[in-house]
């Protein structure tokens, strides 16, 4: 999922910069001009996003660069790479408002928008978390840069595909906003429980977890693949207030975890940690982590698939869907 993310963030920056219409100022190199700007945002965006992933992008830069074999973790979110999350969230709110708005009403907005974050990581509002609280006036300020240019393109021009191509634009960059609010918040708001179950008389019974879930061992699978090697399989259902919200198979393949959100949309995520046979007992080890807004990541990559599908389509279908050039004077 997170390499389709990538992709499609770098697909997205792409049609970004063919949608604008904007070129680059013969007077030379303007830090301020609309150009520079777009180009910068969106290198920003995927330097950040190289280091939320770095679970992923590290292995493989490690590779390049050093030729070493480094191990991807089963959690490819980068815990510390919190301010980079911060600052993909940011720069989409600049970008969104690239164009619309006088460069210096922008960066009025762009100035408050850090500013009201800042006070509500002080203050501790509106949540217990600081992370969430700094990060949600960035959402906000995000998505409504999103709103508001698809406003100001049907009031220009109307249902047509020169709209339809920026709305569906604008529908994939609202999923990156989801996928990356989804990682950072249901990470900051993470709660990990670690669990044991005896098998033998715990399977098929229900083990409270706590924030009123519990799970339910269902059954324990022990089997070599075709290829030989040993695989260990834990059957679980995830239990809120007494209803059921979904089960999973979690597996570890020899001492390789496979991290698993249980389905149903529970907010669960598990890990199974393997089984170890005490005295005559056969106990089994799961990590579970209860994790809040994580299907908001699932809306965002359906967001960006129905949002870069709309754009290709759009682009490939050959009509007309590119606006007039903007000119550098109107960002003045």
């Amino acid at each position: 999922m997170i390499i389709a993310v990538l992709a499609l963030t770098a697909v997205a920056a792409y049609f970004a910069v063919k949608r604008t219409g904007w070129k680059p100022e013969p007077k030379g190199f303007n830090l301020l001009s609309q150009s520079t700007l777009l180009q910068l945002s969106i290198l920003g965006i995927l330097a950040a996003a190289a280091v939320v992933f770095w679970g992923l992008t590290g292995p493989v830069l490690a590779k390049i660069f050093e030729g070493a074999d480094v191990a991807t973790p089963p959690g490819f979110y980068n815990q510390k790479g919190y301010l980079a999350t911060v600052l993909i969230i940011f720069i989409m709110g600049v970008n969104g408002f690239l164009g619309h708005l006088k460069k210096g009403v922008l960066m009025w907005v762009s100035a408050a928008a850090v500013i009201v974050s800042v006070l509500f990581y002080a203050a501790d509002v509106p949540s217990s978390n600081g992370y969430v609280n700094l990060i949600a006036p960035l959402i906000l300020f995000s998505l409504g840069s999103l709103i508001y240019r698809t406003v100001k393109a049907w009031n220009g021009s109307g249902f047509n595909p020169v709209f339809l191509k920026k709305l569906f634009s604008d529908i994939a960059h609202i999923g990156i906003v989801f996928v990356v609010a989804g990682a950072v918040v249901s990470g900051a708001l993470a709660t990990t429980y670690d669990m044991a179950f005896d098998y033998n008389s715990d399977s098929g019974r229900v083990m409270e977890m706590g924030q009123g879930y519990s799970v339910r061992l269902d059954d324990i699978n022990v089997f070599q693949d075709a290829s030989g090697v040993w695989v260990q399989e834990g059957y679980v259902t995830v239990i809120k207030s007494g209803e059921v919200k979904g089960s999973g198979v979690l597996r570890m393949v020899e001492h390789r975890h496979t991290p698993f959100i249980v389905r149903g949309g529970s907010d669960v995520y598990g890990v199974f940690m393997g089984i170890q046979h005490q005295s005559g007992r056969v106990l089994a080890f799961f990590s579970f982590k209860i994790m809040p807004f994580v299907n908001l990541i699932w809306v965002g990559v359906l967001l960006l698939i129905v949002g870069m599908t709309g754009v290709i389509y759009l682009d490939t279908s050959g009509k007309k869907t590119e606006s007039q050039p903007r000119r550098e004077e109107e960002w003045l």
